[in-house]
């Protein structure tokens, strides 16, 4: 009996083939592209990322509605609520190997790859607007962690130096330690000699998303990855500072943090841009490193009291900006600081909120 279990998949497996086969037939040239391309998405996707992905390729994405209700009609894909769409696991892989059969697998990649970076770079540049666009990037999770998959997988490094830090911030408030890994698995991709502008913003982007993490800093790699930024007079220098602060602090240094934060003060107080989001993760730096330090029994590095103020001031802006993972990261600050100087009402309020 056991001898058979094998035998029946294989015939359902062979029954599937000959029935999309059959389908695949009656399909117009551009659906029955589609189809292929199709394998590349990780979960169900939306008209728009299958437009982007089209034109990324060289198609035009216009015709991607009808296109899908071919296939929807064919029974190819399925509807996934809304005007998103699924292909089963079964008939995605048979989709894989049609787009394999064209030699078609690195573009395809390259290009969902390249979608998923200008949504990360749209929501971080998005100024007012960005917590809100990084959370209409959530029903894409499963894109995100395969764009970062393909980027290692694929050596498609050009992107990183748009992308890194952006999705930094997108993985740290959702899934930091996968995106720690993915991190990784780009780093070594990246080649430190021969393009150190893209490694060194590979390295931000770890920063950014180990932040809050317990793992292994990378302090020669941080210090030497500013180094680059600096060199390059890349506009995100002083933000990287910001992160690279957090590394020396898991690795229980108190000086170096200090250092990192009163440089990048100057260059974001005094940037063009002066972007009220950056300076606002710098305050909450400043309130958390402080923070930190009651907390461990030091002396705080900075006079508590404006602490205060820096944290109300980068509450109210994160408030504003409806960021409410750097907001509760900010109030939790602020309420061990007020608990210390005895403002225990104070304390519970930021707790409450």
């Amino acid at each position: 009996l056991l001898r058979q279990v094998p035998a029946t998949r294989e015939r359902r497996h062979r029954s599937l083939e000959a029935v999309v086969a059959w389908s695949l037939d009656q399909l117009s040239p551009s659906a029955r592209r589609l189809f292929a391309l199709f394998s590349v998405f990780a979960g169900d996707v939306g008209i728009e990322g299958v437009e982007s992905v089209l034109d990324h390729l060289g198609f035009d994405g216009r015709d991607a509605l009808d296109d899908l209700s071919e296939l929807q009609a064919a029974s190819l894909l399925t509807g996934a609520g809304g005007s998103r769409f699924r292909m089963l696991e079964p008939i995605r892989q048979l989709a894989a190997t049609e787009l394999a059969a064209d030699d078609r697998v690195a573009d395809a990649r390259r290009a969902h790859a390249t979608w998923i970076s200008d949504k990360l770079v749209a929501a971080n540049n998005g100024g007012p607007e960005r917590a809100h666009l990084f959370e209409q990037l959530d029903p894409e999770a499963d894109h995100v962690r395969a764009a970062m998959e393909n980027i290692a997988r694929e050596g498609l490094t050009e992107l990183v130096a748009d992308m890194a830090i952006p999705a930094g911030w997108w993985f740290i408030t959702r899934d930091p330690n996968r995106g720690v890994e993915l991190f990784e698995d780009i780093l070594r991709v990246c080649d430190r000699d021969a393009d150190p502008l893209t490694w060194a913003y590979a390295v931000a982007g770890w920063g950014t998303t180990s932040a809050s993490h317990p793992v292994t800093p990378r302090l020669e790699e941080a210090n030497r990855a500013l180094e680059v930024l600096e060199a390059n007079d890349r506009p995100e220098v002083g933000l990287a500072r910001v992160i690279a602060a957090f590394s020396f602090v898991q690795a229980g240094d108190r000086d170096r943090p200090m250092e990192l934060l009163a440089e990048a003060e100057e260059l974001i107080r005094t940037g063009v841009d002066d972007d009220p989001w950056e300076c606002a993760i710098l305050d909450m730096a400043f309130v958390a490193f402080n923070s930190l330090s009651v907390t461990m029994h030091f002396d705080p590095p900075h006079d508590l009291d404006e602490m205060l103020v820096r944290g109300d001031r980068a509450a109210q802006t994160f408030r504003e900006l409806d960021d409410r993972w750097a907001l509760g990261l900010t109030l939790g600050e602020l309420g061990r600081i007020r608990q210390h100087l005895g403002d225990l009402a104070g304390a519970e309020a930021c707790m409450l909120e």
